[in-house]
Order: structure tokens, then C-alpha cells, then sequence
């Protein structure tokens, strides 16, 4: 009788091994990558944050939990591993590289997810720790949501002594290596930095149990599938091996994975599990379920429990498809089971070790409740049809995808491309959901190139409301292209024209809640259309109100609010939420209400007289002296922004001069006096 198979749903099993713990910072590494659903839907997984159905709200939550990682989020995937769905196109400060890998494709499916307790210990110091998850899931709809996958998860402390940090900042380097982009170095050194501290573990096992190890090969350097394992697992002659794998060599030789498996492992009885769809039809060449079969009695096909792939009980329902990489090594007696679990499908491409694709697994022990026995059950009856399932994921196609990567800086306005080719680029044209734009690009080699200024500043434009764009070359091949977006916090954003009263009455509110609900009210004011094109126009509609926001106490209060909460972010080391508060393009950033309060909008001249609009430039000055004063290197870090916002406020001087205006001297006077206790509190740093 086939043993029962543990089971989970990802996103849940993740979300309760976060609970209690702040997410400090987190990579993702994979093969296919949907930046939309990932933005949608993965992310508030990870960041343990409530959305709302309503798309722009969504955007701005995610946006503001995001500032709260210390380190952000980023995506390593494959050239050819860029999805698109029905989700929108991503707009979120998420730092996305695309890997290449010379022998083949980028195949890790790695999660590391930094972390510290929110509830410090008994000495106050809340402990570090990186959680590593290795599965098989791509991040898409179908390997979060439909597919059977597989995953396992270890999570290592500060300073502890393990077998995996070796290995870890090996996949590390080797990451950062063929990103070719000093950027990701940069995302990276927090989690080197965290593996440094660690012992590295030299014992396979420990009190008689087998350590986690990490399996890292492929790519250019490491050792084959079958090595890895004879060299981890102790021996034994009665082994069992099963094999879970969606993907197979078209037409195997000799020196098969299978074969360098049983080789290794001297297994007394192996079975491999197929693939098949609704109608019974082999999703494996006839080749290799002849090759399976050669092996004689000892080695069998085997399929999956219904109630695994089958989506309903509904006699109708169809199958689900199976997607996991597992390979079981146990026996019963006395009950021993190992598990390999990760990237690996059962090919060449993926066993081979030196050569091949980057991939990687956990080897791990686990503790049988009962008697280990296979999960497979044999296979009842031959197919009758074979199709090779679609193999890209395991396939080396390096003329399909064309090597460029398109890179745009916010803050300089600058774009650039490196083409990663054997010679110079053909001539590149490019084009968006808006036509082409820009002359074609011939690319030198393997270097990063500026682009022309009529090139960055249609980006710029294209990029308000889509990170991709399509890239064509001379000889007719055409891919899209993530553009990597650097500099995020000076992108403009959604929300900047709803009245700078909303904007300070956002500031002022305490809880999340309150929050929540008021992105709720603003982002219900955009209508499809103009999510979609991202160019939203806010109505002055009055959603949450409060009497204190009829004159000046509203306007201290939510200064009073906003300093504390740029305070709190500086001496919890979030530098970057405070940036973007002090001198983002969000809509609750200071030069946003500066800009407003400025040009005096329709919308805000019918509720701010002269001396609201001159009050909440002198509250604005008050607290960049008070941040400066605070945080003179936050300051210095940031300064070509901090002068921008000076340069801002000096429109305060025009709205003096109209207050004086009707009795200049008098007023002037007066004006002085008011100026300069108002801003008492900060004059040790200066006036701005």
C-alpha cells in the first residue's frame, strides 16, 4: 500500500514560518518569472500585509510595506524565463536581473528570506535569521497556485554552525557572476554578510543524523547529481529509490541520469513516475519509457495517488500537473528516508554537474512516522501514446532570447543597455504598447552602453505605465525586455494629485486601519482605463474627514505625525522609507505637498487660503531642520535631494510677500517676528 504523501500549501506553510518575524530583506531566485502576479500576489505572502481588491490601492499598501524592508526584494530569473499574464505590468520596487548561464539556463528555484523577531529576546537584541527555501515552483500562477510542487525549508541563526554556508555563498557568487551587473552585488552583501558570520559544518552527520546539504552544480563548476548524493548518503544495499520528475531526456544514451543514479545509489528496487494527461497519453518520449524499462524488473514506471493530481473529486475534474522535483531514498528497515528536493529534473541538462544548467536541491533526513514505502503506485497499464512534454525548461536554446539587458535611472534620467553576445549586437530597435521609438542601437560586447537622451526620455515615459518593452533585431529575432529600474524612489507615482489636505490628513492617521481605508477611498476614484494607463485624475471627493483639519491644528498635527514616523523609520535603520517620505515622488512625500501647495491647483485653492499654503511651507522647513539636525548623515547621504527641497521651499518668499502686500512695512515686521520663533525648535541646525 502506497504511503500517504505530506502535503501543504506554499504560500500558507510560508506565512506561518514568518509569523512573529520581520522581513528584513529577500531574494528569489528562479527560472520563469510573471512580474505581475509576482507583485500581486507573492509579495503580500512575504511581506504578511492586507491588500485591497481594488488595483491602485493594492499598489500603494504593497508600496508602503515595501519600505518597511530595510534590504527590499529581488528577483534573479532566466533570460528566457520572462512570463506575462493577465496581472498588470509591474510598478513596485522590486529589483529584477536577469541571468544568463553560458552552458545552458538558470534553474535555481531559491527563496532566502532575512529575518529578525519582532519580540527582542530577554537582552533587548531581536536574533537574526535567513530563512532558505529550495522547491520546484516557478514564480507564476501555475507553480504557486495549480501545479503539484515541492519544497523544503531550513532556517539558520546568527552565528550558528552549518553545513549549508558554504555552499549558500558559493550560489551566491555565482549568482552575482553571471548577473553582470555591480547592482546585484549590491542586493546581495546584506545575505553574504549574514552566511560570514556562520561556522562552516565539516561533518556530513551529526549524533547519527544526517546534516542538510545543499546541492549547488551545474553552469561551468560542481559535481553531478548522482556524486553529490553517493557522497552525502551513507551506503546501504537496501535502498529504495522513487524519482518524481516532470521532465525527461528525448532519447537517452548509456550514461543516463537514471543510470548514474542506480550506479551510485545501488538501489534494491527504483521507480519513476510518469507524467500523463487527461486522456492516459505519456508526457515522455517512447525512447525513454523504453529506457526506463530496460533496467529489467528492479526498476518500474509508477503514477501518483488521484486525489494528488486530480483537481475535484468531480468525476469530470481534470489533472492537475505534477511539476515537482523529488528524488526518495529510504528503506524500511530500520526506518530510514532521505529526500532530494529542488530544481533537478531528471535529464541531462540538470544531472550533469560541471556543465548544464545552474541548479540546485536540499538533500535532507526525515523522520518516518511508519514504515517508508513508496508513493508511486505501479503502473497499471502500458500508454498507448507518447508526447515528449515541452522540455524549455531543461533546453538550451541561446539563438531563441536576445542577450541584452536595458537598465534606466530614475534620479538621472539616464538609460543604458549591455548586449552579453560572442560579437557586437546587430542593429536593435525597440518598441512599446505605444509604437517604436528610437533610431536602431548597434551594442558593443559585454559592456554596459549609454543610450541616446531621445531614447531615456520616451523610456522614461513608457515606464510610467509598463516595465517592458519589446526588443527586435536585424535578422528578425524579438524578445521582451524587463527594463531594470534603478533609483525607484524618484518614479513618479499614482496618488500625486489628490488636495494636499488628503495628503496631510494621511499623514496624521495612527493605525494601519485607518490608512487602509483611505487608500481604499482614493484608489476607488480611478476608473480602469486610467489604472491601466497609470495618468490618474483625483476628484476632491471627501472619503474620511476630521472637524481638526479645518484650520491650523490639523496642519501641526499631521507634521507632527510625518516627522514621527520619518524619526522611527531613521533609528530602525530604514533609510530608505525615510528617503522616500522626505524626498519621494509618492504621493505622501514631502515634495509632493511642497509641489502642490506651490502651484496652488484648483483643487486646493478652493479649501487653502495664502496663509495655509504659507503655514505648511514653514511646518515643511521645520522638519527638514529637525531631520538634519536628527540625522546629519541621512542628511549628507541624500543631499543633492535635500537641495532640491530646499530649492522648493523657497517659494514660501512669494507667498510671503502676498501676505504683506496689503501693508508692507507693518507686516513685514510682524512676519520676521512670526518666522523666526516659528522656527525656534530647529535653529541650532540652521534656517534651509
Amino acid at each position: 500500500m502506497a504511503e500517504a504523501i505530506p502535503r501543504e500549501v506554499l504560500s500558507e506553510h510560508l506565512q506561518e514560518r514568518l509569523a512573529g518575524k520581520q522581513v528584513l530583506g529577500a531574494v528569489f531566485l528562479t527560472f520563469q518569472y510573471d512580474p505581475g502576479f509576482f507583485e500581486q500576489e507573492i509579495l503580500p505572502v512575504i511581506l504578511d500585509v492586507p491588500v485591497s481588491h481594488a488595483q491602485v490601492a493594492r499598489w500603494l499598501q504593497l508600496e508602503g510595506a515595501l519600505r518597511e524592508v530595510p534590504f527590499g526584494v529581488a528577483v534573479f530569473y532566466d533570460w528566457a524565463g520572462l512570463c506575462m499574464s493577465e496581472y498588470p505590468a509591474p510598478r513596485l520596487d522590486v529589483r529584477r536581473f536577469p541571468v544568463r548561464v553560458p552552458t545552458g539556463i538558470f534553474h535555481p528555484k531559491i527563496i532566502l528570506l532575512l529575518t529578525e523577531d519582532r519580540d527582542p529576546d530577554g537582552q533587548g537584541a531581536p536574533t537574526r535569521r535567513l530563512m532558505v527555501a529550495a522547491l520546484s515552483a516557478n514564480l507564476t500562477r501555475t507553480g504557486w497556485w495549480e501545479n503539484v510542487e515541492a519544497c523544503h525549508v531550513e532556517e539558520l541563526e546568527e552565528g550558528q554552525k552549518t553545513t549549508l554556508r558554504d555552499p549558500l555563498l558559493d550560489l551566491l557568487h555565482r549568482v552575482s557572476r553571471l548577473t553582470h551587473n555591480r547592482s546585484a552585488r549590491r542586493v546581495l552583501r546584506p545575505y553574504r554578510q549574514f552566511l560570514n558570520g556562520l561556522k562552516q559544518r565539516r561533518a556530513r552527520s551529526r549524533h547519527g543524523r544526517l546534516e542538510p546539504h545543499l546541492y549547488v552544480g551545474g553552469g561551468g563548476a560542481g559535481e553531478n547529481v548522482a556524486e553529490f548524493l553517493k557522497r552525502r548518503l551513507p551506503r546501504d544495499a537496501t535502498y529504495r529509490l522513487e524519482i518524481i520528475s516532470p521532465f525527461f531526456d528525448g532519447a537517452p544514451g548509456s550514461g543516463s541520469p537514471l543510470a548514474s543514479l542506480i550506479d551510485a545509489l545501488n538501489p534494491q528496487e527504483v521507480r519513476v513516475y510518469l507524467p500523463q494527461d487527461d486522456t492516459g497519453e505519456a508526457r515522455c518520449s517512447e525512447a525513454f519509457f523504453s529506457h526506463v524499462e530496460s533496467f529489467g524488473d528492479r526498476v518500474a514506471w509508477g503514477t501518483l495517488p488521484r486525489d494528488v493530481v486530480e483537481v475535484s473529486r468531480n468525476a469530470d475534474a481534470g489533472r492537475r500537473s505534477v511539476h515537482a522535483k523529488v528524488y526518495r531514498i529510504f528503506k524500511p528497515r530500520p526506518r530510514t528516508e532521505y529526500i532530494f528536493v529542488g530544481s533537478v529534473n531528471l535529464t541531462t541538462a540538470a544531472h550533469s554537474g560541471s556543465g548544464g544548467n545552474l541548479e540546485t536541491g536540499f538533500l535532507v533526513e526525515v523522520e518516518p512516522v511508519s514504515r517508508p514505502d513508496f508513493w508511486l503506485r505501479p503502473l497499471e497499464q502500458r500508454p498507448q501514446a507518447w508526447t515528449r512534454a515541452d522540455a524549455g525548461e531543461d533546453e538550451h536554446e541561446p539563438d531563441r532570447i536576445l542577450p541584452l539587458q536595458l537598465r534606466f535611472s530614475w534620479r538621472s534620467g539616464e538609460a543604458s543597455g549591455r548586449w552579453d553576445g560572442e560579437s557586437d549586437s546587430p542593429p536593435i530597435t525597440f518598441a512599446a504598447p505605444s509604437g517604436p521609438f528610437g533610431a536602431p542601437i548597434v551594442f558593443r560586447r559585454r559592456t554596459w552602453q549609454l543610450l541616446g537622451s531621445d531614447v531615456a526620455e520616451r523610456l522614461a515615459e513608457e515606464l510610467k505605465s509598463t516595465s517592458i518593452v519589446t526588443a527586435r533585431s536585424e535578422d528578425g529575432r524579438e524578445c521582451r525586455v524587463l527594463v531594470q529600474e534603478d533609483d525607484m524612489l524618484h518614479k513618479p507615482e499614482l496618488l500625486r494629485v489628490v488636495p494636499v489636505r488628503d495628503i496631510l490628513e494621511y499623514w496624521a492617521l495612527l493605525r494601519p486601519e485607518q490608512r487602509q481605508a483611505f487608500l481604499e477611498s482614493r484608489g476607488a476614484l480611478l476608473s480602469p482605463e486610467e489604472v491601466s494607463s497609470l495618468v490618474p485624475l483625483a476628484d476632491d471627493v471627501r472619503g474620511i474627514r476630521n472637524d481638526m483639519f479645518a484650520r491650523c491644528a490639523g496642519v501641526f498635527h499631521a507634521f507632527a505625525q510625518l516627522e514621527a514616523r520619518v524619526l522611527e523609520a531613521l533609528d530602525r535603520g530604514l533609510e530608505h522609507q525615510a528617503a522616500v517620505l522626505m524626498f519621494g515622488e509618492r504621493f505622501d512625500s514631502l515634495p509632493t505637498v511642497i509641489d502642490r501647495v506651490s502651484r496652488a491647483t484648483d483643487e486646493d485653492a478652493e479649501e487653502l487660503s495664502v496663509v495655509d499654503r504659507y503655514l505648511i511651507l514653514m511646518c515643511a522647513v521645520q522638519l527638514c531642520e529637525r531631520v538634519r539636525e536628527r540625522s546629519p548623515r541621512f542628511w549628507q547621504q541624500y543631499a543633492d535631494r535635500a537641495t532640491v527641497v530646499s530649492e522648493k521651499l523657497n517659494a514660501r518668499q512669494a507667498l510671503r510677500e502676498q501676505l504683506c502686500s496689503s501693508e508692507p512695512e507693518e507686516l513685514s515686521r510682524f512676519m520676521d517676528w512670526f518666522d523666526r520663533w516659528f522656527l525656534e525648535r530647529a535653529e541650532s541646525a540652521g534656517h534651509v
